[in-house]
């Protein structure tokens, strides 16, 4: 007998946040229709498709709870501090307690809560500019994450103004990125680039995390312009600002950047060798999948389907997971 698929359960389920830990765990160990996998629909099998596990959830059950006490237990201790300092006046420390939970949140992909909480830190951050324009950073973020690309928008440039105004450069620069995120993530390619040049005025010579983000960022930009020979000077100055600062975890992301970069210059195989180096430096899934996919993506390119989508498939477990 053929079994419930995830879209199925969540029609019989009502609609209740405390019901999203029992989804997620569904999901999880959801498995694929095994009848569709050779057929042409299968292609368009989509994660609600997926065929739930029942046994495991009643197994999980225990560890949903637990984990979900845990964070709750986390949650109310920053609001019962964060009442506290509002009592005594200090409104900033509220806001660095909203800000940890909405921090909570975000590491639990809960954009819209997290949104919530960053707002709540914004409602009480009105004394000191750096924490105020942490608080609008943090809530643009979170609205980017949630596809609110207005808000988000409004929130980093606030940001950058209100940092640029406290002399608060890194925070003014990070806000600057935010901006440039958001117009990427639309297509708007010069918008973004004027952003991400943007980012690096109050920066001058102080090299730092933000500087070679904007500069691989700016890269990035110009690759997709078509502009493949310009963009290799910010690249290379990304790769020197992140190794003096020893940030080993940026080399992900360059790994990834030439690999593109090669892809572009139609050489496959160079490509598939810095994107097979990329996915052992990822230090988290969602950036090991984004690699993934793009590794697919050469393969296929080079003529090589079956491992193509052997990777793809193995993006989409580790999403899944």
């Amino acid at each position: 007998m053929k079994g419930l698929t995830l879209d199925e359960i969540r029609g019989l389920l009502p609609d209740v946040p405390e019901l999203r830990p029992v989804l997620d765990q569904l999901l999880e160990q959801s498995n694929p229709d095994s009848t569709r996998k050779w057929a042409a629909s299968g292609l368009l099998e989509t994660a609600g498709d997926r065929l739930v596990d029942a046994a495991s959830l009643r197994a999980a059950v225990a560890g949903i709870a637990r984990a979900e006490h845990e964070h709750l237990e986390r949650t109310f201790h920053h609001v019962a501090a964060a009442v506290e300092r509002l009592s005594r006046g200090d409104t900033d420390g509220a806001a660095g307690e909203f800000l940890e939970i909405a921090a909570l949140e975000e590491a639990r992909d809960r954009a819209d809560r997290a949104a919530s909480y960053a707002d709540a830190a914004c409602g009480v951050a009105l004394d000191d500019p750096v924490v105020r324009s942490l608080a609008l950073r943090r809530r643009g973020r979170a609205r980017l994450r949630a596809g609110d690309h207005k808000a988000a928008f409004g929130d980093y440039e606030s940001a950058h103004q209100v940092a640029l105004a406290a002399g608060d450069s890194q925070g003014s620069a990070e806000a600057a990125i935010g901006a440039g995120n958001v117009l990427e993530e639309q297509g708007r390619w010069d918008a973004a680039e004027t952003w991400y040049r943007r980012a690096l005025e109050p920066l001058g010579v102080l090299e730092s995390a933000e500087m070679w983000h904007a500069l691989l960022n700016i890269h990035v930009v110009m690759r997709s312009k078509g502009l493949v020979e310009e963009s290799l000077e910010p690249l290379a100055r990304a790769e020197e600002v992140a190794s003096s600062l020893g940030e080993d975890s940026a080399h992900v992301f360059f790994e990834n950047a030439r690999g593109q970069l090669l892809m572009v210059k139609h050489d496959f195989s160079a490509a598939i060798e810095h994107f097979r180096t990329a996915i052992t430096l990822a230090g988290n899934a969602r950036a090991a999948v984004t690699v993934r996919l793009n590794l697919a993506e050469a393969l296929l390119a080079a003529g090589r389907p079956l491992e193509a989508t052997q990777e793809a498939r193995a993006a989409e477990r580790e999403a899944i997971v």
